[in-house]
């Protein structure tokens, strides 16, 4: 029933494709769709940060605010920038109690990131393995228009500090492997390589795999 609901709404973002960005665009989104529920592949590098010692936090930016949404009218707020796929897991995640911070610009929602300390299966393909003190930072999300502007370190910086708060002792991560920017990004913030995990999703069959590893040459900093 949940991946049928998915699929609903993934092709719902494919016809607003077709409408926003034409039919080419609109046929790339709908093949992607069908063919990520008929058969799917993802590997992830998985890394983590040692909570303490404590940074100091960055300068706040002129008109922006990062705080956490602590209802579900708040979690509504994201819905212009998330489109309805994402919308519906962002409300089942919020609803098993995942932490959401947004930030504002004058009053704008312009981005987000989640976080937890249990990863449910049916809204997230990447299972990072968590130990007892550990919590997930994922969905970090910038609208494209607001990028290079300190945006996403301030929204990591937020929820580091709620782990921090919170007693939690480490972050852990996990970047798509093909994704080298973002790996490089978050080695230069402090997280280090501590394994890989593996996801093959057929029809309604999901396999997950972890394994240990030190982190190829072409991926360091």
């Amino acid at each position: 029933m949940r991946l049928l609901k998915s699929l609903f709404y993934q092709l719902v973002d494919a016809l607003q494709t077709f409408r926003i960005k034409g039919w080419r665009a609109g046929l790339t989104q709908l093949a992607k769709t069908g063919r990520r529920v008929i058969y799917n592949q993802d590997e992830f590098i998985v890394l983590a940060k040692a909570l303490f010692p404590a940074e100091p936090p960055p300068d706040p930016l002129p008109g922006l605010t990062v705080r956490r949404l602590t209802t579900e009218a708040d979690v509504n707020k994201l819905e212009p920038l998330a489109g309805a796929t994402d919308m519906v897991r962002f409300q089942r995640m919020f609803a098993l109690g995942a932490v959401v911070f947004a930030a504002f610009l004058e009053g704008q929602v312009i981005g987000w990131g989640w976080l937890a300390d249990k990863i449910d299966p049916q809204t997230n393909r990447v299972q990072a393995p968590l130990n007892p003190g550990d919590a997930c930072l994922y969905d970090l999300f910038v609208a494209p228009d607001f990028r290079d502007r300190g945006i996403a370190q301030r929204l990591v910086a937020s929820r580091l500090q709620f782990l921090r708060d919170h007693g939690y002792q480490r972050s852990v991560i996990t970047c798509s492997k093909d994704n080298l920017a973002a790996l490089k990004v978050a080695q230069r913030v402090g997280y280090v390589s501590v394994g890989k995990s593996h996801h093959t999703r057929l029809l309604f069959w999901d396999r997950y795999e972890y394994e240990t590893f030190e982190l190829e040459e072409p991926y360091r900093v």
